[in-house]
């Protein structure tokens, strides 16, 4: 989109009568209008899916986190069942003709296995964590670069509008009373301008940047210094975290597809 600024100053420079600079000025808008539109079409559902994913991390992070301490419980008792197993076993055995070594054979096994659903958890567990890791900061930077065209047109329109009341409310509506606008695009425009729906901001756009990159900064308290795994005793309070990141978002994206549908009356 060309700025605000330059079309203003070829306006000057050509000493167009204002009712033909309000004419060009609202046809400038009304395209803005219509391109952000398209923005919400071709990426709103994108945007709902990186909202999805970063709340399936969280659930990811709180299941594996939670998953991996019941893991090491039960590890941990199997294996102590195990061990009493295997040393009755062996106490048993003089006088049972060594028939009880099959109990120690069977707790043996037992403690074994404890280890394993232990060790098993903890593999399972960094494996995920790492996987999450990638995919928060891609997440993060593909919602960001979205967000970032949407806040651009939308600062575009707001300016826009502005431009377009400094030429006066009562001008706009005689324009539009005597259908003096060129074309429907520009009678759309000053119909935005002039209307309830003129007072659209951009604030939700420009808070959801800061939201990203301060969620992006604070990463690095999460996870080790190398990247691969989340601090031990942090999973739940990172799942935490997400998840409001998660939730704001959504709001900040309802606000931006409300915002789409009062444009969509206008063009």
């Amino acid at each position: 989109m060309t700025p605000w600024s330059k079309v203003s100053g070829d306006l000057q420079l050509k000493g167009l009568s204002e009712p033909k600079v309000i004419n060009i000025k609202a046809e400038h808008l009304c395209k803005a209008i219509q391109e952000y539109i398209q923005l919400m079409l071709a990426h709103g559902g994108e945007l709902k899916n990186l909202i999805s994913e970063l709340l399936c991390i969280a659930n990811n992070l709180d299941k594996v986190s939670k998953g991996t301490k019941i893991a090491g419980i039960t590890g941990g008792a199997s294996s102590v069942v195990g061990g009493v197993a295997a040393a009755a076993g062996v106490i048993l055995a003089p006088f049972t003709a060594g028939a009880s070594l099959a109990i120690t054979v069977v707790g043996a096994g037992v403690a074994a296995a404890g280890s394993v659903t232990g060790a098993s958890a903890a593999i399972v567990n960094k494996a995920n964590l790492n996987q999450d890791n990638k995919k928060i900061k891609k997440n993060l930077q593909e919602f960001k670069d979205v967000y970032e065209k949407l806040q651009s047109c939308l600062k575009f329109i707001n300016e826009g509008i502005d431009l377009l009341k400094h030429h006066g409310v009562s001008l706009l509506k005689d324009m539009m009373d005597e259908n003096m606008m060129d074309s429907e695009k520009a009678a759309s425009g000053v119909e935005l301008a002039v209307g309830e729906a003129s007072a659209i901001s951009s604030q939700s756009s420009i808070s959801a940047s800061g939201m990203l990159d301060g969620f992006a900064i604070g990463m690095d308290y999460y996870f080790t210094k190398d990247g691969k795994k989340v601090k031990k005793g942090l999973e739940s309070k990172l799942a935490k975290k997400l998840r409001t990141l998660g939730e704001d978002l959504e709001l900040g994206l309802k606000e931006l597809n409300d915002t789409k549908d009062v444009f969509s009356q206008y063009v």
